[in-house]
């Protein structure tokens, strides 16, 4: 009989690429979990910054307060910060320009002294909109909040135990940044998964994610690591994909893949810790399962 399938871990990271907020139960919006990668550091020019360059953002431990966010950072004081109400400036996205709204010269000083050099905080807000390009709009949603690009990011448990398992030194599942953790399914076995429900959402599972260097960042420490890169190349690097467009094929060929890049709905549904993972709809996965040794 097989295993049931269930949540066992759900996070949100308000600002992208800082800390994560681990929560029981989220909610979804339009552009995927409310309160995810909803604000973003920008350099003076309006380019995103993350971890690849400044992997200290993983310190930088955001949560909720009415009406905005509180940011702390090692020994800085702890700052408040109102969400701005219409946007004002042009950021960049990793899929183009977008409209956001600057919150203002205290943040930015704050995160200056975070950083090291110039950089803003910016927000959704009145004004926004990101449309998810045609040819990776393949999450069943049209909207995407600063994340990369994926509305929700999946992972399997029992995949990050294979890697574990043949890494050079440990890490942990958080290193990959994921929303939804599930638990209970075989290895890579998310890959096969085109159509799931997780409590009261519906998901639209779109790519395999290709992974950055961001993973090998301790998001504690913000130390710098070998793995996963090492055992990722070794065992999910993608070489070659067929059966999609030249954008999505240039998004995956030359890169390793982990997790699961999602749309999920509809606006108001829930999910939780706890909830359980059903497929609906399957399809071959793009990168063939690694060999496990007999």
């Amino acid at each position: 009989m097989a295993t049931a399938r269930v949540v066992t871990g759900l996070s949100v990271f308000p600002v992208k690429s800082c800390h994560r907020v681990e929560v029981d139960r989220a909610e979804l919006g339009p552009y995927g979990p409310v309160g995810d990668r909803e604000w973003q550091v920008v350099e003076p020019d309006g380019t995103f910054v993350t971890q690849r360059q400044h992997p200290e953002l993983a310190r930088v431990r955001p949560s909720f307060i009415a009406g905005g966010i509180r940011l702390t950072f090692d020994d800085l004081p702890d700052l408040e910060v109102e969400r701005p109400s219409m946007v004002d400036r042009v950021a960049q996205t990793f899929s183009g320009p977008v409209r956001v709204a600057d919150a203002g010269d205290e943040a930015a000083a704050w995160f200056e002294k975070v950083m090291g050099e110039p950089g803003r905080l910016t927000a959704i807000a009145t004004g926004y909109e990101r449309v998810i390009p045609g040819p990776v709009a393949a999450f069943g949603q049209s909207q995407a909040s600063l994340s990369d690009l994926a509305p929700v990011l999946v992972a399997n448990e029992a995949s990050y135990r294979f890697l574990l398992d043949r890494s050079l030194e440990p890490f942990e599942i958080e290193r990959f940044r994921p929303n939804v953790v599930v638990a209970g399914g075989e290895p890579w076995e998310e890959d096969t998964w085109r159509a799931f429900t997780v409590g009261e959402a519906a998901f639209v599972a779109g790519l395999p994610w290709p992974r950055c260097t961001i993973p090998q960042v301790d998001q504690e420490t913000g130390e710098r690591h070998r793995e996963p890169a090492v055992v990722l190349k070794k065992h999910r690097w993608c070489s070659d994909v067929s059966g999609v467009n030249s954008v999505v094929s240039r998004m995956l060929c030359g890169n390793a893949l982990f997790g699961l890049a999602c749309g999920a709905g509809p606006e108001g549904a829930a999910i939780a810790v706890g909830d359980r993972v059903t497929t609906t709809a399957g399809a071959a996965p793009l990168l063939p399962p690694p060999p496990v040794p007999a």
